[in-house]
């Protein structure tokens, strides 16, 4: 008690200290009130980067393991993983109804359907040693379990929790996935359509041996590390994966390759500034939603995706096997999802989303 009271002092000593040059230059400027409140203004951002990087210091002396967060506890173990140990998604809507709703809609149009669930971070991890009575549910929560029985339901967090036992799926600063899982998830999902739907699916194009793996060590912080200080926190590789053989797609009326994918990948040669850019998004950052990448190299199915930021990564890849896979978002797009299908010519609908999406998302009408 008594160190987190010095703590305390000794933060608000230093904010005091950190905030007397940004008051004297807007004094100076007449515009005290304006930077005072404007959130984009980059010395205010920069001065509150560095109080929150005071914060995680002195977490990492007081309290290395745990850092509160308004309602969430984000919890450190071991191994640098962070996990947000309170974040528990309880809705017992209708999500199952609605799913089956979608799938029925699509078999009815003579349209194949398939719910993909991702894997979740921390997914059945055991916190009872760290002084927690707490276990994160399985991504097959049961508001989806009635789904799972009623529809072409493909579970990659058991598939890929089974397969790497030992490796760690996800960021250690970030809930999302990195890049190998991602293209292994799509091999896995071209291996069930060939076998639930006969599709011909060529596996060989997702064979990760077939990529180019380039490590940039240290060069990001994901949402779970910049939320509690990447002094706290500490930093994340990013793992660039592209095919190594040729590739053509058409977008928006241009022909161009893989690359199409990947923003701006000279970013990832240096990082000057870790609290702004976040690497996750160097795939798919322009992936707008009802954008459709025609593979020029392949004649086959075509593919709609209803995404969540997993298939950032996963989209990509799994275009590789299809002649179209259009990306679609709920979260951008506002019209009726049935009506969307229903004018546009696709031989596969495909929902894949974390456990952790709001029931919003699951409004396809």
């Amino acid at each position: 008690m008594k160190n987190k009271r010095l703590f305390g002092i000794i933060f608000i000593i230093f904010e005091i200290f950190m905030l007397i040059p940004i008051i004297n230059v807007s004094l100076e400027n007449n515009t005290f009130i304006e930077q005072a409140f404007d959130l984009d203004n980059k010395q205010l951002n920069h001065s509150y980067n560095i109080l929150k990087d005071l914060y995680g210091v002195f977490n990492n002396i007081f309290s290395s393991r745990e850092v509160k967060s308004g309602e969430s506890i984000f919890f450190k173990d071991e191994n640098g993983m962070i996990h947000d140990i309170k974040k528990i998604y309880k809705q017992k809507d209708n999500k199952s109804d609605k799913i089956i709703a979608l799938s029925e809609f699509c078999t009815n149009k003579d349209i194949d359907f398939l719910y993909v669930a991702f894997p979740r971070k921390s997914v059945n991890k055991d916190f009872s040693k760290y002084g927690y009575d707490f276990k994160i549910k399985e991504a097959n929560d049961e508001y989806l379990m009635y789904a799972k029985q009623s529809v072409n339901y493909l579970d990659l967090s058991s598939i890929l929790y089974s397969k790497y036992p030992n490796e760690d799926i996800h960021y250690k600063t970030d809930h999302h996935w990195k890049t190998p899982y991602a293209l292994d998830a799509a091999l896995e999902t071209a291996k069930y359509l060939n076998n639930k739907f006969d599709y011909n699916l060529n596996l060989d194009l997702l064979d990760s041996n077939k990529f180019t793996k380039k490590t940039y060590k240290d060069i990001w912080v994901g949402e779970q590390g910049k939320k509690n200080s990447i002094a706290w926190s500490g930093y994340d590789d990013f793992i660039l994966m592209k095919p190594n053989y040729l590739t053509s797609y058409l977008v928006n009326g241009y022909n161009t390759d893989f690359s199409a994918f990947i923003y701006n990948e000279a970013l990832l040669e240096k990082n000057e500034d870790y609290y702004d850019r976040n690497y996750y998004y160097t795939y798919c950052k322009n992936c707008n939603s009802e954008t459709k990448y025609h593979n020029n190299f392949i004649q086959g199915k075509k593919v709609l995706l209803i995404q969540d930021s997993f298939s950032m990564v996963y989209g990509p890849f799994l275009s590789l096997v299809f002649e179209d896979l259009t990306f679609y978002d709920l979260r951008v797009s506002t019209g009726s999802l049935y009506d969307y299908i229903s004018t546009h010519d696709f031989d596969l609908v495909i929902v894949a989303y974390s456990n952790m999406m709001s029931s919003k998302m699951y409004n396809f009408y």
